[in-house]
């Protein structure tokens, strides 16, 4: 089965893009790349339809899946009532119209449902068989500088430090998919190694593209 690694769109001129490929490309077989897919399904749950791409997904049978964010630049917040968590964020010094959050957590729950459809479990029981997990990547600064940590869990950010080596970024990628959720009693979210047929579904569904 080949291992898929879905190359940048030609029309992205993002350095975190670029700088977070080219250390995934050298991740071992076992995990997929998908550069700027593009998620459209039906949102049953929320009657609503997605349709939106994501900069980064890495997915591996036994960790899971995650989608990634990223913003080149310096990025900032600074604490602001009335706002998304009480923060406004900025890049380069300029106000965001969304947060890094807000534009890649809103996929989240809407993909474990739809993969709960995807993959049920006998009895029509909620049922995560992938789980997701979200990260944003900072692939311009070395530290988090002036990023509030109350704005973001500091675990969830991948900077230029992360992305040295494929050893580097894999640690960090799996602690963030192993990270404990409220809203699973506390526990990482489930995850199961997908049958050939399963994970055939899954590629098919992201876009199976094997480029050198």
């Amino acid at each position: 089965m080949s291992t898929i690694r879905k190359r940048i769109s030609a029309n992205s001129n993002s350095r975190s893009e670029k700088a977070l490929f080219d250390t995934a490309a050298c991740l071992n077989d076992e995990w997929d790349i998908w550069m700027n897919p593009r998620l459209k399904f039906e949102d049953r749950k929320n009657s609503q339809s997605i349709d939106h791409e994501v900069d980064c997904i890495l997915y591996h049978k036994k960790y899971g899946m995650l989608l990634i964010e990223c913003k080149d630049g310096q990025i900032s917040t600074e604490e602001a009532q009335g706002t998304e968590n009480g923060f406004i964020w900025k890049q380069g010094g300029r106000i965001m119209d969304r947060s890094p959050i807000q534009q890649i957590e809103q996929s989240i729950h809407p993909l474990h449902d739809h993969f709960s459809e995807m993959f049920p479990k006998e009895g029509g029981l909620t049922y995560y068989k992938v789980r997701v997990q979200w990260a944003v990547c900072f692939a311009d600064m070395e530290n988090m500088g002036k990023i509030g940590s109350n704005a973001i869990q500091p675990k969830r950010i991948i900077l230029k430090q992360d992305l040295k080596s494929y050893n580097t970024l894999e640690r960090k990628v799996k602690k963030i998919l192993e990270t404990k959720e409220e809203s699973h009693g506390g526990k990482p979210f489930p995850n199961e190694v997908l049958s050939d047929e399963d994970y055939n579904h899954l590629t098919s569904f992201l876009g199976c593209f094997d480029e050198p």
